[in-house]
């Protein structure tokens, strides 16, 4: 098995370079896989992003009452959907929102131009609504083995009693039906509770709502929704949660490696976290490209700050085997005796046979340019990786022992690079993938710049 390590020697003004993953199949493979993968948009949302658990309705538009009040938003304020992932959200009304004589008898949802579904609402539950943490993210946090602990401030604690409280489960997309190269942004969830007479003992369905009675629509809630684009492999795990705080994805390997925050690319397996999310809700996200060491690979979600109760799916595909397993942490989990939790464990048996071997970098010596206008360089050698940015002729050697890392793929002979590689930065208002990037490009035949001839 041939290991690498990439480790960055520098930050790009808190960027962090991030690799996408390649697969095992032939060149021909890919090209018919490919003609059937649609490009993912907001036209053929309603396609890609469900809702499996709940009614599948139509509701005509001229239904819903118009000038509907806005509510505040007593569950979740927002909803990551990725590849693969299956991400709970909460939805419930402030108590004082609900006139005498009523109760909530379940949720319109809407999302896209014409995704709707119904589910009902569950039991009361009192919640706390609290200010969230800041997290700063350490300069260099790639290489660092420590992240910054969040800065110590006053914290308002408004009680709060939510009503009609229950969860609904958000699905992401198939890779083997839709690609997402660049992440969706301003999307939201429309929420419109409604309201059922108090006698009412059950309801099962949208048809034992009076949708025409407008006194029956309490109002409108509007969630974020964030589409995701993530690093997609045939071996991939995906971590999303339901709070803002700082959850971890670890994979623990045979050798005792650990993939995770500090260590995001794996010296033994070339296994990879694409990027850390610090500031809530997710996604984290590992995948497995290349052929790992025989053992198991453990999975583990780790509490790494925050205050609030938070609930966290993870989701494992293994080919065209998709797994979702639940979890919760209590509050201030990360002061407690257990802050982490085992999830699973997947064997190199079931992995293996999806996994492509390294592609060494003897077969690609010299000067490569990524991209339009060269403003990216790719110095290769028989043993060395070095990434230059031509504008500022920063240089960043990437240690791989011979081999390219995750994020290079050759297809019909010609060698790429995702733009995620070279491109992509966290968005420090969101902590999340907003701005990266997952599509492949040629790389051409190039040489350094003249401005940069010093780094030859």
């Amino acid at each position: 098995m041939h290991a690498y390590k990439t480790l960055l020697a520098a930050a790009i003004s808190s960027a962090l370079l991030v690799a996408c993953g390649s697969d095992s199949s032939s060149d021909s493979d890919k090209d018919e896989v490919a003609s059937q993968v649609e490009v993912l948009t907001t036209s053929n949302l309603d396609r890609a992003v469900t809702m499996p658990d709940a009614q599948n309705v139509d509701v005509a538009a001229a239904t819903i009452p118009a000038d509907l009040p806005e509510l505040a938003i007593t569950g979740s304020e927002r909803a990551i959907v990725t590849a693969n992932s299956r991400n709970r959200i909460a939805l419930s009304v402030p108590e004082y929102a609900i006139p005498a004589g009523k109760k909530v008898g379940g949720y319109l949802v809407e999302f896209g131009d014409s995704s709707q579904y119904f589910v009902a609402a569950g039991q009361h539950v009192e919640t706390q609504t609290m200010a969230a943490p800041t997290v700063t993210r350490k300069e260099g946090q790639f290489t660092s083995p420590n992240k910054q602990m969040p800065v110590a401030q006053a914290m308002q604690i408004i009680p709060t009693v939510a009503v009609a409280e229950t969860q609904v489960q958000v699905a992401g997309w198939s890779t083997t039906e839709f690609d997402l190269p660049s992440s969706i942004p301003d999307l939201a969830i429309r929420i419109y509770p409604l309201l059922v007479n108090d006698t009412v003992v059950e309801v099962s369905g949208i048809e034992d709502i009076d949708l025409i009675n407008p006194d029956n629509w309490l109002g409108l809630q509007t969630l974020e929704l964030l589409v995701e684009a993530v690093a997609t492999s045939p071996v991939q795990v995906s971590l999303t949660w339901n709070s803002e705080v700082d959850l971890d994805l670890w994979v623990v390997e045979p050798g005792g490696e650990k993939i995770y925050f500090a260590d995001q690319i794996s010296e033994e397996s070339l296994g990879w976290l694409d990027y850390d999310n610090v500031r809530g809700y997710g996604p984290e996200n590992i995948t497995y490209a290349f052929q790992v060491p025989a053992g198991d690979y453990k999975i583990v979600v780790d509490y790494f700050s925050g205050s609030a109760r938070t609930d966290y799916d993870v989701v494992v595909a293994v080919g065209g085997n998709v797994t979702t397993y639940s979890g919760s942490f209590a509050a201030d989990a990360d002061s407690s005796d257990e802050p982490t939790q085992d999830v699973v464990t997947i064997s190199s048996s079931d992995m293996n046979p999806l996994l492509a071997e390294p592609i060494a970098l003897n077969q690609w010596q010299g000067v490569w340019s990524a991209g339009e206008g060269g403003a990216t360089v790719f110095d290769i050698t028989e043993d060395s990786l070095r990434l230059i940015e031509v504008d500022t002729c920063s240089r960043f050697n990437v240690r791989t022992n011979g081999y390219f890392p995750t994020g290079f793929r050759i297809v019909n002979g010609q060698l790429q690079v995702s733009n995620a590689f070279v491109n992509a930065t966290i968005n420090s208002s969101s902590g999340t993938g907003v701005d990266f990037t997952y599509q492949y490009v040629d790389l051409e035949q190039s040489s350094i710049s003249e401005q940069c001839s010093f780094l030859q």
